[in-house]
């Protein structure tokens, strides 16, 4: 450790945060008391001890830094018994007026062993509640190493926040902790952050550290994960065969899967295994795509076409929406995504979700793109060949005998060339469509929005479109369509067969 323990606490005590439920005690030295802590009024309530914690300021001079005491609150016996062993409360007083922000960093050091497996993402996760939340500017969590983070993500300002972030580390730490950094606005009288469900490690259980999900299985019942054991080997399996092959760095990795049950109707489980999924399925306990059930899109028996299928979320909605009667084949070439799409399949069940583990483009071909991107399709060629990374694509006529009555594109810039690889399928099949469109993504393809309309047979469809910024609704493609997307981040795109 960089600075002494209270007397009589042993050195090991620092090895057994977030990993062992033993008793961890306050970590005081001379960067604690001179960041105006004061530990005389550090208090805990019965049944809770201390942490073994550093808190610090950036930023601020001695004379502008507000004081400080901590306050650790009881955890019950079960959320101990399921590694919790944060929930503590920092109120800040100040007297006088500062004149800039400062840093409040917050250190709680953990065991280097909860990074069981270098070669898979670590996980850190926090929540914190504040009633002035317009004190906080800006929050940051992540792993550290010693004073500076090896990953770190920003965290919402809200009266309740909690963040997972994930990445992997390449070597194990050292000396890690879990860090965050509250960027604190000049303030005056006192504010109070209350922190809680520190995680830091590799085995994420989102219902015993995720607020909203802990909530929702209190209101609903206990969560149906369906079967988690058949898919988690599985996956295990087969992400371990991927990185055989690939260094999957940073935040492209994979991970030690945890699954959830999503919310709202219908409900069911899903396996999460990659940092992106962490962020968009540990986060909120709500799907995204309902309206495609609500507004007739995806119906009994169909056949759905899926490009873009990220972790399977959206496909997997669409195969509860089929059945078994029906067919749902999804689309992604990145094995980050593939193989959560493949897992989601056994976790619930459906032998009629299948994967083609290919992009979607005008013609048949293999790309090169740098792992790093994860597109859901195709992208540009590359001349860093330590990073390059083949993408299989295939043009969506490949699949005219599938006979689909819906296709879905959420492609990353790649919709103008998924169309015009799929025109024998409209004329044939004329399937509803329903696209989401990301036109600064667009011309790295080297197409625009004006080839992405001019790619629907326009004789044989009803085209609308629907973007931010424009009067709210469906407009009915005219020729204004193609410049109501510049400069927008994204918008939609439906047609109907006529």
């Amino acid at each position: 450790m960089e600075h002494p323990l209270p007397e009589g606490v042993p050195e090991a005590i620092a090895a057994r945060f977030l990993v062992r439920h033993d008793d961890v005690f306050l970590l005081s030295g001379p960067e604690v008391s001179a960041s105006g802590l004061d530990l005389a009024g550090v208090t805990h309530e019965p049944g809770c001890h201390p942490l073994l914690m550093e808190l610090a300021w950036n930023g601020l001079g001695e004379e502008e830094r507000p004081s400080a005491s901590v306050t650790f609150h009881a955890i019950s016996a079960a959320r101990r018994a399921r590694g919790d062993v944060v929930d503590l409360s920092i109120t800040l007083r100040r007297t006088g007026t500062a004149t800039k922000n400062g840093h409040l960093i917050l250190r709680l050091p953990f065991l280097p062993e909860a990074v069981e497996d270098p070669r898979f993402g670590t996980i850190a996760a926090l929540s914190l509640k504040c009633g002035r939340i317009a004190v906080v500017e800006g929050l940051a969590l992540g792993i550290a190493e010693g004073q500076d983070f090896l990953f770190a993500g920003h965290m919402p300002v809200r009266a309740v926040s909690h963040l997972a972030v994930a990445s992997r580390i390449a070597a194990r730490p050292q000396s890690p902790s879990l860090q965050l950094v509250a960027v604190i606005k000049p303030f005056e009288g006192e504010v109070t952050l209350r922190f809680a469900r520190g995680f830091a490690g590799q085995d994420y259980a989102p219902y015993s550290f995720n607020p909203y999900y802990e909530k929702l299985a209190a209101l609903t019942g206990p969560p149906d994960l369906g079967r988690t054991r058949e898919a988690r080997a599985e996956f295990l399996r087969m992400a371990e065969a991927a990185m055989a092959q690939h260094d999957y760095r940073g935040g492209q990795c994979f991970l030690k899967p945890c699954f959830v049950e999503r919310g709202m109707d219908p409900r069911f489980p899903m396996l999460i295994g990659t940092p992106n999924s962490l962020s968009w399925y540990a986060q909120s306990t709500q799907h995204h795509g309902g309206f495609y059930l609500t507004e007739g899109y995806a119906r009994p028996g169909e056949t759905i076409l899926d490009c873009g299928a990220h972790a399977g979320e959206i496909a997997m909605l669409f195969a509860k929406a089929t059945g078994p009667t029906g067919r749902v084949i999804a689309f992604d070439p990145f094995p980050q995504n593939y193989l959560q799409v493949e897992a989601q399949a056994i976790l619930n069940d459906t032998p009629w979700l299948a994967s083609t583990r290919t992009g979607v483009g005008v013609k048949r071909e293999t790309v090169m793109t740098e792992l790093e991107v994860q597109m859901t399709s195709g992208n540009k060629p590359i001349n860093r060949a330590a990073s390059a990374f083949p993408l299989a694509i295939e043009p969506l006529d490949d699949y005219l005998d599938a006979r689909p009555s819906f296709l879905k594109l959420d492609v990353e810039g790649a919709e103008a060339g998924a169309l015009m690889g799929a025109q024998r399928l409209l004329r044939e099949c004329r399937p509803r469509i329903f696209i989401e469109v990301h036109p600064q993504f667009l011309p790295q393809f080297g197409q625009s929005t004006a080839d992405l309309f001019a790619a629907i047979p326009r004789d044989l469809y009803h085209v609308q479109y629907n973007v931010p910024g424009a009067p709210p609704g469906w407009h009915d493609y005219g020729p204004e369509a193609s410049a109501q997307f510049d400069g927008k981040p994204g918008g939609l795109v439906r047609a109907f067969p006529r």
